[in-house]
């Protein structure tokens, strides 16, 4: 689990932010929404405007307006990963579910919502396993196919969680860390995955983001460099990264990773030939894996 809410609070906003302001968005409005309030949303444009400056100073002495200095950030700094990452999810539950896999998991995306990403198919159902105040923003009545797994904190056992809330341990489930593998440790993310492989069927799936660990060497793009420390500046620190080339290894007997993929794969796959001029920034992956 994730201690800190604010890195989801930020990409819920951005998934917001992606379908109101883009010219062909690339997100539907079920897959947009968020539970931020209006007054967080305010807090959250005026930070995006402020962070301007510190990103790019020419550029934020360019652009005057509000708005233009609040997208400029947005579309070169967030949006690109974060929407990128809801449509490869998206893609890929729905192979999964043509697969036979009709258990869906996410553990601690706080304000993001992956459920309206569920397919269609009347057979799938959606396990959301977060902190009691969360589940009760997320779900305030009882919705089909989706099942509130409420935890209290980050020593609780997740596989008692899910198997007391009707999860099938004896069938495929397919399972979403949306932004774990970077804001937690190493082993924490690590022992995460044992936790859910005790619980999973053999050959589950397993999505999540990650960043080269080669973002937090001092050669490093200073674009990165910069996001690192605004993200440690607010008390939300990108705390690990990863050897693309030894992902496997590291995760030794928990899992092995069947698909890795690039900032570069990634843009060709959403951002290719597009008006909004997105693009991945380098050093972010999304990897799917089978748990052991």
């Amino acid at each position: 689990m994730l201690n800190n809410e604010y890195p989801t609070a930020i990409r819920a906003f951005t998934r917001h932010y992606h379908y109101k302001e883009a010219t062909t968005s690339l997100l539907t409005d079920e897959e947009a929404k968020n539970m931020l309030t209006s007054a967080e949303i305010m807090t959250i444009s005026a930070r995006m405007e402020d962070t301007l400056a510190f990103f790019d100073p020419d550029m934020n002495q360019l652009l005057v307006q509000p708005a233009k200095k609040r997208r400029y950030v947005l579309n070169r700094y967030l949006v690109p990963q974060t929407v990128a990452f809801v449509c490869y999810t998206k893609e890929q539950m729905a192979l999964a579910a043509k697969r036979g896999t009709y258990q869906f998991v996410t553990v601690g995306s706080g304000f993001e919502a992956f459920a309206p990403l569920l397919p269609n198919n009347g057979q799938c159902r959606f396990f959301d396993v977060d902190f009691p105040v969360r589940l009760l923003q997320k779900y305030s009545s009882k919705q089909p196919n989706i099942q509130a797994v409420p935890i209290t904190d980050d020593t609780a056992d997740l596989c008692d969680a899910l198997l007391q809330n009707g999860f099938r341990s004896d069938r495929p489930a397919f399972f979403i860390l949306p932004g774990h593998a970077m804001y937690m440790e190493k082993l924490d993310f690590l022992k995460l995955l044992q936790q859910l492989s005790q619980v999973a069927y053999s050959g589950s799936s397993v999505l999540f983001d990650y960043m080269d660990e080669a973002a937090f060497l001092e050669e490093a793009d200073e674009a990165i460099q910069k996001m690192l420390f605004l993200s440690k500046s607010v008390g939300a620190d990108l705390l690990a990264g990863y050897d693309p080339l030894f992902m496997d290894f590291f995760l030794e007997d928990t899992a092995f990773i069947y698909e890795n993929l690039s900032s570069e794969n990634i843009n060709q796959l959403y951002f290719e030939n597009r008006v909004n001029d997105l693009a991945m920034l380098p050093y972010f992956y999304f990897a799917h894996a089978a748990l052991k």
